[in-house]
């Protein structure tokens, strides 16, 4: 039966440009680094952080498993994109949006 690890309490301050500082024991506990990812959700008076770095990593593995999956690549996914921004652009500026600046309206000028 695997031991619950050791509470760590403690408190911080949110400085001036509302960033707050976890100390070392709370970032070794949870595995946390600089560039570390935090998800965070208000709860009523409280505030949950839940360490997301191992779920992004599990999602970037999926994806990257699924592109070769496919056959995919990034820059497949590149061009794609590039045609729905401009769909997207179209539908909600109209050709003569585009026309004031000057660009085309095939596929690949928002490229």
């Amino acid at each position: 039966m695997a031991t619950e690890p050791a509470p760590v309490t403690g408190y911080t301050q949110l400085d001036e440009k509302g960033r707050l500082t976890l100390g070392k024991p709370l970032r070794q506990a949870l595995h946390l680094g600089a560039g570390s990812t935090l998800a965070w959700l208000n709860m009523g008076e409280a505030i949950m952080l839940v360490p997301v770095d191992a779920q992004l990593a599990g999602l970037m593995a999926d994806a990257a498993e699924a592109f070769a999956n496919a056959h995919l690549t990034l820059d497949h996914l590149d061009e794609e994109l590039a045609i729905i921004r401009e769909e997207v652009v179209m539908e909600h500026y109209g050709p003569d949006f585009l026309a004031t600046f000057g660009r085309a309206t095939d596929p690949t000028s928002l490229r």
